[in-house]
């Protein structure tokens, strides 16, 4: 997590709620599909389109590693890997990226508002004036009456308090 970031978030704070809760329904989603969701198309010959050597096939199932196979190909061509297996594989690394997204951006979220929480009023109307709002430091410097250097050394102690919040809340969840 980087200033350049915090920044971002805090100029879309609105975007970054959003980003969380349709994260959370998508998870829903994805969690909730069941098996007859996932279509798979019995391929008898997975090889034929393709310029491979065709293994022979084992005599023994053992010998294969076919025990327990989804699919089954013909005796005259060697298949040792299953559809559904491969979209089950998908699916679940999809899934975890989605949760390891929200994670991310969840723990975002709590480090900027902790560190909102404890802040004066005057330091609030000047996040929201910067970063909301948009306005130049000038103009805010003029609103709230502080010098430019001033708001701007607030500014950059507020976002390393955002980043050090975020950093040993990504460090405390790892070691738990």
């Amino acid at each position: 997590m980087n200033a350049k970031t915090v920044r971002y978030y805090l100029r879309n704070i609105d975007g970054l709620r959003q980003e969380i809760s349709d994260l959370q329904a998508d998870m829903a989603e994805y969690k909730a599909m069941y098996v007859e969701n996932i279509n798979v198309m019995f391929d008898p010959d997975p090889y034929q389109h393709t310029h491979m050597p065709i293994p022979a096939w084992p005599e023994k199932e053992e010998e294969a590693g076919l025990s327990n196979t989804v699919m089954k190909s013909s005796k005259s061509r060697f298949c040792n890997y299953s559809h559904v297996e491969n979209l089950v594989v998908r699916r679940v690394s999809f899934i975890e990226r989605l949760e390891k997204e929200l994670f991310i951006k969840k723990n975002l979220l709590a480090a900027i508002n902790c560190i909102l929480h404890y802040l004066t009023p005057q330091e609030k109307e000047m996040l929201e004036l910067r970063y909301q709002k948009n306005w130049p430091w000038q103009r805010i410097a003029d609103k709230v009456h502080y010098s430019v250097v001033h708001l701007k050394k607030k500014d950059t102690k507020i976002i390393s308090s955002i980043i050090e919040n975020y950093a040993a809340r990504m460090g405390a969840q790892q070691k738990a």
